[in-house]
């Protein structure tokens, strides 16, 4: 009889290695579901993994029926085998408990990532290696260990069976019923002398079968939601495009005037498009994909310098603003009590708008400084949302997902509140809004590439004009004085600022030499350039001396200064006979003086307020003259601020030591050979950083007359 039942047993035993050979894999199971394999789950090598171990399992039956005897040579190898093919079943059922448990059983959750569960089946294999390995070595010493080796496994067999029994009766998989009777039977099947493993075993076969097959029948849910997933961003993809198509024409400026004309505000303007239309529809579109009842999309700030800036700038604080509002969506910071009513909604979206929102700040914040999407189905009770008084303006749910370009976030936008305010937002919403936010990123990239290189053809033709009309307002050449050198450089940035020098006869004794910098570039420095020179020309006429021209200056250019515009300038009025000169300063940088035999120089900087910049009364009070005297040898160097902080690609700046340090090593060089030196240190320091201001140079050298 006990030969009989172990024969059953046996047959049993191949008939369920058989079964897993031909039935049990993920191509199997999917073609008997009619759905064509989309990611291979169960692959040919784990698939051997699996029945090389209960063909292992199986001969150690046929041991078993084979070798009775106990001394035997036989019962050693069923001692060395029964551990390891047990130890084996037992890594295979934590194996799949923890597949099992990584992949969610409730519909409204998503299942794990499947690269997290390929990872977790290699662990798996890696554990069950070592411990088939240390089984080996514990089946050598049974008899010491037996004791504690079936107490392991009565414990951990409990364990199983609990489990198994538990998942089977919530398990709506077709194969529940099978599993469960075959658990039954093959309990009574196992003779009564291996009682102590027929447990574990037992509970490993079903506890396998069980949790394999419903860890295949997720990643099949798991398959068809991310195949229709791809299905959905396709869709939203195609019906996005075709939005953006259709608004074409509204999205184009109608504009009449000449082409060099641009808005105020740059960042709405890009090369054609409206901005704040394009957002808007981006905006409208993404709130009717998700059922969403208000939205926002928000902007970083310094959006236009990331994309058209070619050197490296300091860091700063990174802030986004609202640039599209739709509905009733609430700034963060608390409002008070504000009834509802249609005029209401424009000043509630201008105060949206108005808000700076920092990175990794409220819900936006965080969006845009992890580059990954926020849902939060019900913000009750959460910290990040500031809840306003006013039921209307309420927060119930809310989605926010990042714009990216080039591995950045440039955008965020947040929609709140379902239309059908019985639910929230769900990870289909989600999945869908980030489907459309990578379509809707690229044509914003597109949008701000094509700008781009509209407002460089633009700066350009506008710095070559502001170049010729620079060079039209510099002297041509510096003036020849019997006593004196003079030599002096202007060398214009890339985007030309505003630096002027000039020499102006007051009468055939005094010189006025004049060195300024005008805020602001290209045309608008251009042209207020020419308005302190034409305005300097005309009052020098009048035989005053420095302070009063200063003040003369100041007096006739500011009515006509923009607001935020200024000029500092440094006027320094020779008198060629006796090398006495009167220095006056506007916020400029110092008069340097090298007297040719004192090891130190002197910085002349008499007190002054820049140009343009207060009225005449307080200009007046606050501007001094100081005079001083030039003897033979001596030298005097008037310069802009852009000699000082010229900058290299480590992002130092020349530094005035740097430029003094070079100033007396040419004591005794010429004034030209001076200027040229000092250029030409400028250039090896900065190397190939782009020069980001003007560098204006002017010595004056007074020398020993040479005898006709």
């Amino acid at each position: 009889m006990l030969d009989l039942i172990r024969s059953v047993n046996l047959s049993v035993g191949i008939g369920i290695v058989t079964y897993l050979f031909v039935s049990l894999s993920y191509r199997g199971i999917a073609e008997k579901n009619n759905i064509s394999p989309f990611i291979p789950i169960l692959n040919l090598k784990q698939s051997r993994l699996l029945i090389i171990g209960f063909v292992l399992w199986t001969i150690a039956l046929i041991l078993e029926i084979l070798s009775p005897s106990p001394a035997g040579i036989s019962a050693l190898l069923i001692n060395i085998a029964r551990p390891a093919i047990l130890t084996a079943a037992t890594m295979y059922i934590a194996h799949s408990l923890i597949i099992f448990i990584s992949l969610s059983t409730r519909k409204e959750k998503i299942a794990d990532s499947l690269d997290r569960i390929n990872l977790y089946r290699i662990a798996g294999i890696a554990v069950l290696v070592g411990t088939v390995l240390f089984s080996i070595w514990l089946g050598k010493q049974f008899a010491v260990y037996e004791r504690l080796f079936l107490s392991f496994y009565m414990v951990w067999q409990l364990i199983i069976v609990t489990h198994v029994f538990s998942f089977l009766q919530v398990c709506k998989h077709p194969m529940q019923k099978a599993l469960m009777v075959l658990l039954i039977v093959w309990g009574i099947n196992i003779p009564a002398a291996i009682f102590h493993v027929a447990i574990v075993t037992t509970a490993a076969l079903a506890g396998f079968l069980a949790l394999i097959l419903r860890s295949n029948y997720l990643y099949l849910q798991e398959t068809l939601k991310r195949a229709s997933s791809f299905k959905t961003e396709k869709d939203v993809m195609i019906s996005f495009l075709s939005k953006l198509s259709s608004g074409d024409e509204s999205m184009m400026r109608k504009d009449d005037h000449h082409e060099d004309s641009v808005p105020d505000d740059e960042i709405s303007y890009w090369g054609g498009f409206d901005l704040d239309r394009l957002l808007q529809i981006m905006l409208d579109y993404g709130m009717e994909l998700c059922g969403a009842s208000a939205g926002a999309i928000f902007i970083r700030d310094d959006i236009h310098e990331m994309f058209s800036k070619t050197q490296k700038m300091p860091k700063r604080g990174i802030f986004f603003s609202a640039r599209a509002v739709a509905g009733m969506y609430p700034p963060t910071f608390e409002l008070g009590h504000l009834p509802h009513s249609s005029a209401q909604i424009d000043r509630i979206h201008d105060m949206v708008r108005s808000e700076k929102v920092s990175i990794g700040t409220g819900v936006v914040g965080q969006a845009a400084k992890t580059g990954k999407s926020i849902l939060i189905s019900d913000v009750a009770g959460d910290p990040q949302i500031q809840q306003q008084h006013e039921d209307y303006l309420k927060i119930r749910c809310i989605l926010a997902v990042p714009l990216k370009l080039l591995d950045q976030t440039v955008a965020v936008l947040s929609v709140i509140n379902k239309k059908n305010m019985r639910k929230g937002f769900d990870h289909q919403d989600e999945a869908t809004l980030m489907a459309m936010a990578v379509q809707a990123a690229n044509t914003l990239g597109s949008a701000i590439m094509h700008s781009n290189l509209q407002e460089k053809e633009r700066l350009q033709r506008e710095i070559e004009l502001a170049r010729e009309v620079q060079r039209l307002l510099l002297p041509k050449s510096c003036p020849q004085i019997t006593g004196y050198l003079i030599a002096a450089r202007s060398d214009p940035a890339q985007d030309v600022g505003g630096d002027y020098y000039d020499f102006l006869w007051l009468d055939d004794d005094r010189l006025a030499i004049v060195v300024a910098d005008v805020s602001g570039k290209g045309i608008p420095g251009a042209l207020t350039m020419a308005t302190v020179r034409s305005a300097l020309r005309a009052i020098v006429t009048q035989n005053k001396n420095a302070r009063d021209i200063l003040i003369e200056l100041n007096k006739f250019i500011l009515p006509d200064m923009r607001q935020g515009t200024f000029v500092s300038m440094l006027l320094a009025i020779m008198k060629v006979s006796t090398g006495e000169i009167e220095v006056v300063r506007a916020g400029h940088e110092p008069l340097l003086l090298f007297h040719r035999n004192r090891s130190t120089h002197e910085e002349i900087a008499p007190a002054g307020i820049a140009l343009g910049m207060v009225d005449g009364e307080f200009f007046k009070a606050n501007t001094q003259l100081e005079r001083i005297q030039m003897q033979e040898g001596d030298k005097l160097v008037l310069y802009t601020d852009g000699v000082t902080e010229a900058m290299n690609p480590s992002l130092r700046e020349f530094s005035f030591e740097r430029f003094i340090k070079t100033l007396e090593e040419c004591k005794t060089n010429s004034a030209e050979d001076t200027v040229l030196t000092i250029s030409n240190r400028i250039a090896s320091f900065a190397g190939k950083q782009p020069q980001h201001d003007d560098i204006t140079l002017v010595v004056l050298q007074r020398i020993k007359p040479s005898r006709e």
